[in-house]
């Protein structure tokens, strides 16, 4: 009797290793897939993060050492600080661009909608190149080659992606791409008068 309860505990034993073993396979083919997932991971962050800083340069910024996409919340920062905690326009608007360009064009963006709509890219960034003339100094429009960028950021993305951007004062280089002009009036696009009511008439009914 008690050789049997010893080969029965063996068995027992024997089956729990056995049982075991099968869950370590398991666990490691998941810790595999894990580690293999957490360098995808990283390698698509890092790629991301190249394009966002090149954009960033692009558009006439030189210290780049605190822009990055952050590798937990997927937040873009310049200086070490969140696209939420800035507060110049222009700047968020390079960022917010920046951002958007390197996701969307990124080999690993097989989900995206693709299509944006920007509207007035120029309201916090200069538009127009200083001619010869002499002008005051708040005149003086510091920054036309980033709005330039900025379009061409656009322009190279749209191989990919479609896009309207509803500006008054586009570059003269983007004069080749299909644009609308809106316009008020039997003639335009947007009719106000039908949209509105006529009190004249309706108090004379």
């Amino acid at each position: 009797m008690e050789s049997r309860r010893v080969h029965k505990k063996i068995d027992e034993i024997d089956s729990e290793i056995d049982d075991n073993r099968v869950r370590l396979d398991s666990l490691k083919s998941k810790l595999a897939k894990i580690e293999n997932n957490q360098s995808r991971k990283e390698e698509i962050l890092s790629s991301l993060n190249k394009a966002y800083i090149k954009n960033l340069n692009d558009m006439k910024y030189d210290d780049l050492s605190g822009a990055y996409i952050d590798y937990k919340s997927y937040i873009p920062y310049f200086k070490d600080a969140s696209v939420y905690e800035h507060q110049s326009g222009g700047l968020l608007e390079c960022m917010q661009i920046s951002y958007l360009d390197a996701i969307i064009s990124s080999n690993e963006a097989l989900k995206h909608p693709r299509f944006l709509m920007l509207d007035s890219i120029s309201k916090y960034v200069g538009t127009l190149r200083a001619s010869g003339e002499e002008i005051s100094e708040e005149d003086v429009i510091k920054d036309p080659d980033v709005y330039q960028n900025i379009f061409q950021i656009l322009v190279r993305l749209s191989s990919s992606t479609q896009i309207i951007v509803v500006e008054n004062t586009p570059p003269a280089e983007m004069d080749q791409y299909v644009k609308y002009t809106f316009r008020n009036g039997p003639r335009g696009f947007i009719d106000l008068e039908k949209n509105e009511i006529d009190l004249t008439n309706s108090e004379s009914d």
